[in-house]
């Protein structure tokens, strides 16, 4: 099932030669699962109390990716605040159209980018997308959401991949992952959650951005990968949050 922010296009690439495999993929399944259900936390609409089944995947998903020790602490306060954010839901539901409907604190990734790179920041990142058929709908590419929903499904996709020792194209989708990782959602967490902490009354929205970033952490980790976090953040300018006032990209 395609994540609810991405739409396919045509598939392009074939059955690769069949090779050894070489990825533990019920882990993979489980990582992609952790990181769409951090994406689901800052979809539109997204309401604690209406997903009583959310911590319940989240446990599972810590315990099928093997995450449980690296995670540790960072996962029971994303638990505790979920718990919270439900109890308080009239509040949690305030906060949410705050901080990422009204624009106070909207969770897109070249707000924190410099003015003169965002067009460029915005289209790399559907190059990314496009490069595996797919499309960002019904929200800007750059949101959160999105990319944890495009991360989720590479994970998935090396999963498959490497279930059917389809090995070059596990590759393929393993180099994308680390890439996507280096230049784009390991590169701006530490902002945002700096930003949203300052903002935010309840901890749900800040601990989920915490999470992420413990979790994408200990995947560059596994993958080799050295993170570069941006320093400084260039959110003096206006940004545009209502994805209806930019068009959703569409295929060529």
């Amino acid at each position: 099932m395609l994540p609810k922010g991405i739409r396919r296009n045509p598939p392009t690439v074939g059955r690769d030669s069949v090779k050894e495999e070489s990825w533990p993929w019920p882990r993979l399944i489980g990582l992609g699962r952790l990181y769409g259900l951090l994406g689901e936390l800052f979809e539109d609409g997204f309401l604690p109390q209406a997903k009583r089944e959310w911590p319940r995947a989240w446990r599972e998903a810590v315990r099928t990716s093997g995450t449980a020790g690296p995670l540790g602490r960072d996962s029971s306060d994303l638990l505790d605040a979920f718990r919270d954010a439900r109890v308080r839901h009239e509040d949690a539901a305030a906060e949410r159209s705050r901080l990422l409907l009204l624009g106070e604190c909207p969770a897109y990734e070249t707000a924190y980018a410099s003015t003169f790179s965002r067009q460029r920041e915005l289209a790399d990142i559907q190059g990314f997308y496009r490069a595996f058929g797919l499309d960002a709908v019904g929200e800007r590419g750059d949101h959160l959401s999105v990319e944890c929903e495009f991360t989720s499904l590479l994970c998935l996709k090396e999963a498959l991949a490497s279930a059917a020792c389809m090995t070059d194209e596990a590759d393929r989708t393993h180099e994308a992952r680390k890439a996507f990782l280096r230049d784009h959602l390991g590169t701006w967490l530490s902002l945002y959650k700096t930003d949203l902490s300052s903002r935010a009354r309840l901890r749900l929205l800040p601990t989920a951005v915490a999470m992420l970033r413990t979790l994408i952490q200990w995947d560059a980790g596994e993958l080799g990968l050295d993170l570069h976090e941006r320093e400084q953040t260039a959110r003096g300018d206006p940004e545009p949050a209502p994805a209806c006032d930019v068009p959703a990209a569409n295929a060529a």
